[in-house]
């Protein structure tokens, strides 16, 4: 058993170099959103759903799920699974009032990660940090500035990860 990764010992620069870049990253995705103090939980959702994306370009820079198929398309999916589950959720509490409570709420959000995980395994665009995404859109309100935000993050963590992804080196 080893308690510091193996790829250390012959790659030093990378395991400092490549989380460098993902903290500036996400530091710009943070001004995106304008400052904490605009923060939304969905907000804070989607970065932390940006987040993991972002773990995974920086470390695992050669997986299946960074592919911009993958990356972009996983988002796709969970935006519109997301934002369809919540349009249904609320006809349900418009016309049915007595459905309005938590369980609901929360059966409505498991229900939206099975359905963003299915539809992203068919379609062969799985990128599990998304799944994350698609709970913030059920549970929480949003605007269209949220989504254009995380939209833009996306296609920049896409070209960030095409031009330095011949540089980077798998840290995992």
């Amino acid at each position: 058993m080893h308690i510091f990764n193996e790829k250390l010992k012959v790659r030093v620069l990378p395991f400092f170099l490549q989380p460098f870049f993902g903290m500036i990253y996400i530091f710009c995705v943070l001004l995106g959103f304008g400052g904490l103090s605009n923060f939304t939980i969905l907000g804070a959702i989607g970065v932390t759903s940006l987040a993991s994306s972002t773990f995974i370009t920086f470390t695992q820079c050669r997986a299946t799920a960074l592919r911009p198929r993958h990356l972009i398309g996983g988002y796709m999916i969970a935006t519109v699974v997301g934002a369809l589950m919540k349009l249904l959720m609320l006809w349900v509490f418009h016309h049915y009032p007595h459905f309005a409570n938590d369980l609901t709420r929360i059966a409505c959000a498991a229900i939206v990660v099975g359905v963003t995980t299915f539809t992203m395994a068919v379609i062969d665009m799985e990128h599990p940090p998304a799944a994350g995404f698609a709970i913030g859109l059920v549970l929480e309100e949003w605007t269209t500035r949220v989504l254009i935000v995380i939209g833009v993050a996306l296609v920049a963590l896409v070209i960030i990860r095409l031009c330095l992804g011949r540089f980077m080196k798998d840290l995992a």
